[in-house]
Order: C-alpha cells, then sequence, then structure tokens
C-alpha cells in the first residue's frame, strides 16, 4: 500500500511552501524536524518514511531504509514516541465516525488507537450514525472536553462546518472523504482507481456484462465508485448500460446500523429482477457485496461465484472468512487511521495552520468469489491506468 507525496495546502493562517520547493533545513533545526520534512528533503513519501522512522515491520528496501535514516540523524530528528516520553499528560483528541457495524470503519479506529497510544494521546470515539445534525452535537462535546483536535469521517455534504473549525483553530483531519479542503488536513483513498481495477481485473477475468450494486450516491466516495465503474466500462470497450447500474434511492434505506448489508441483500434481488443478468457485480464496498452474497446463496440458491461473481471494495476482516472468500480492491483502513493520528499530531504541534493531504493507494486482492469466464489465451487486452485518468 503505497502513500502518494504528500501536497502542502496554502491556507490564511500558515504560510506554508508549497510541494516542490527546496526547504531551508538550518530553519527548520530550529524548530522540530517533521517526518514532511525528512520525506520533501529524501523525496520519499510520507507514508514510507512514518514507517522507516517508527520502526514499522513493513517492509523498506534496504538502501531507501538508511537514506531516511541518514537524513534523520543529520538534522537531528526525534521520534514522536520518544517525545512522548516527558509529556506527563495524554492529549485528548476527538474521533467522529459514522459507525462501528461497518467493520471497515472499525479497523481505521483500530488504526487511530495504536497511533494514539505511541504517541500519548488519547482517543475519545464518537459514532454518528449517519446524522450530520449529531455530528456537531458530538463536536459540541468534545470541544468542552477541550480535546486539542478532531479526526472525522463525515455524513456531511457541505464540508464547510469543517472549514469553520478549523479557520478557529481546532485542527481537522478528514478521513474517507476527497473534496478539495483548504484548512483541513485530509487522508483518502482513490476510491476512483479503486473501481477501474475492480472492473479490469473483471474484463480480464472474461467477464462482459458487468453491473454496479450500490447503496445511495449521497458521499463523495460512493461518487468516484460510480465514475471508476463508468470508466472502466467505457475504456474496456464494453456497451454501457444504465441498466446495470444499481443504485438504491435515497429513501429506500434506513437509518439502522447494518443498512449497507441489508441493502445488499435488495440489490442483488432487484439484479435478479434483469431481463438479461450480468454474469459479475461489483460491489461498492464488502458490506454490501456480503449482503448480496448472502440473498444469492441462501435465497436465490444461487453459487458463488459458479453462477454469479462478486468483487467487494475495503478488504475487511470478514472477507477472508466468506465461502466463497471475498475477492476485493483493499483500501488500507489500519494505515488510514494511523497516519490520520500522525497528521493531527503534527498539526498540533506545529501551530502554523498548514494542512497536508494524503492519498493512499488500492490494491487489488484476489481470493475466491470471481469465476474466469473464457480461456486466459482468448482475453481481449486490459487497459490499465496508472493516476493519469
Amino acid at each position: 500500500m503505497k502513500c502518494k507525496d504528500y501536497i502542502l495546502l496554502r491556507n490564511k493562517r500558515g504560510n506554508c511552501a508549497s510541494r516542490g520547493n527546496k526547504t531551508n533545513m538550518s530553519k527548520q533545526q530550529k524548530r522540530n524536524v517533521s517526518i514532511y520534512d525528512i520525506s520533501e528533503k529524501t523525496g520519499y513519501s510520507v507514508a514510507t518514511v512514518s514507517r522507516v522512522l517508527s520502526g514499522s515491520d513493513y517492509p523498506v528496501n534496504a538502501q531507501t531504509k538508511a537514506q531516511i535514516l541518514d537524513c534523520a540523524h543529520a538534522f537531528n530528528y526525534v521520534h514522536r514516541s520518544r517525545k512522548a516520553i516527558t509529556r506527563s499528560t495524554p492529549i485528548e483528541i476527538g474521533v467522529i465516525l459514522p459507525t462501528c457495524v461497518n467493520p471497515w470503519y472499525s479497523q481505521i479506529a483500530q488504526g487511530i488507537v495504536l497511533a494514539a497510544q505511541n504517541d500519548n494521546m488519547r482517543a475519545c470515539f464518537c459514532y454518528s450514525s449517519r446524522n450530520a445534525e449529531q455530528e456537531k452535537e458530538y463536536v459540541k462535546v468534545l470541544l468542552q472536553k477541550k480535546v486539542r483536535g478532531l479526526i472525522v469521517s463525515t455524513s456531511m455534504k457541505d464540508l464547510s462546518y469543517w472549514e469553520a473549525l478549523a479557520e478557529k483553530g481546532v485542527p481537522v483531519v478528514l478521513v474517507d472523504q476527497n473534496s478539495k479542503v483548504s484548512k483541513c488536513s485530509r487522508v483518502t483513498v482513490d476510491q476512483t482507481k479503486s473501481a477501474i481495477m475492480a472492473v479490469d481485473y473483471l474484463v480480464n477475468m472474461g467477464h462482459r456484462k458487468i453491473a454496479l450494486i450500490s447503496t445511495p450516491l449521497t458521499k463523495l466516495t460512493r461518487k468516484e465508485v460510480y465514475h471508476g465503474y463508468k470508466m472502466g466500462i467505457l475504456h474496456n470497450e464494453l456497451e454501457w448500460r444504465g441498466d446495470y447500474v444499481i443504485v438504491l434511492q435515497e429513501d429506500e434505506t434506513d437509518s439502522y446500523e447494518n443498512f449497507e448489508f441489508e441493502s445488499g441483500r435488495k440489490l442483488a434481488q432487484m439484479c435478479l429482477q434483469l431481463p438479461d443478468r450480468p454474469t459479475a457485480l461489483l460491489a461498492v464496498n464488502d458490506m454490501t457485496a456480503i449482503g448480496a452474497i448472502q440473498y444469492l446463496v441462501n435465497e436465490a440458491a444461487l453459487r458463488v461465484p459458479k453462477d454469479m461473481s462478486i468483487i467487494g471494495i475495503d478488504n475487511i476482516e470478514m472477507a477472508k472468512v466468506m465461502n466463497p472468500p471475498l475477492t476485493t480492491v483493499s483500501l488500507p483502513s489500519i494505515e488510514i487511521g494511523q497516519m490520520a493520528v500522525r497528521l493531527l499530531s503534527d498539526s498540533i504541534s506545529r501551530k502554523d495552520g498548514c494542512s497536508f493531504s494524503l492519498s493512499m493507494e488500492p490494491e487489488l486482492v484476489i481470493r475466491g468469489s470471481v469465476k474466469e469466464c473464457k480461456p486466459q489465451e482468448i482475453f481481449k487486452e486490459v487497459v490499465h491506468y496508472g493516476n493519469d485518468y
């Protein structure tokens, strides 16, 4: 799971250098040198620098590791875990997530807890049940508790509320949101690319009738999955079929916590009602895929993948133990949580108003829920896309 180079965003309260500008390291030595300084100096991503300097078990090339350590030594870098020893009272931070039922958010929470413990921070978790007004109420409570910053996966369509908080001096890190904001830091995953990867794989496995099943397209990340699905279909020169875009309307879902699983069941039922049934489904996330598999197998008496192939997006732990194990596009949820804490910690310590954007890379995880439709030798060559789409 690679991380794109970070982007420094200028805002009114900070005079941040834009990416690519040279850094005056003599000035940096007068303040605490951060992983962003080491990243800019060495040319390696913030995620790679963080892995090396935190002693992570994640594999890093020996030469890369040596260059990062040499740079850190040259500028007297001190890892936050060592600095934290001198801090007697943990820093309180607030975390607002939409649900604890979807394991993807639970894995983000796990990453937040791990990173917070290493940095002598204490996280207070709130779950909004995807209710924007509830998020605002939690913010009031958390600020009354004197938290030093917030990590948020918001259900709000308009992010100006969080921008206004940051403008008032409250450090905010948004996760699972790809909207362009200038005052809030962000940790995101390229969901458009995730969907393109999924469609490419299904085409490579011989599928030509590929449907998208999704909960309401009210979140930007879901819209990105839709756009990635459409781009994948068109770039692979498949017929665009509107009836293969199966999306629940907002008033068709309830507010209960397991709505993604239940939505998957309903979407699978809708798919089976199509006169020209698709051979493969791309689900907007793993929980929706698991709900669809449950309906297809237990209620429609179909076999996955023999009668219907399914691919998800997220790579939650449950995907491994499904029968069949779910093929999916992995989004590094634990690392997203860890990087969010590191961004927030740096924002708290720097006090210069700078915001940062980190985009994590998705990876295809092949398991057992997609069957091969045609012999490999007669496959049409699949077009693969990097970041230029």
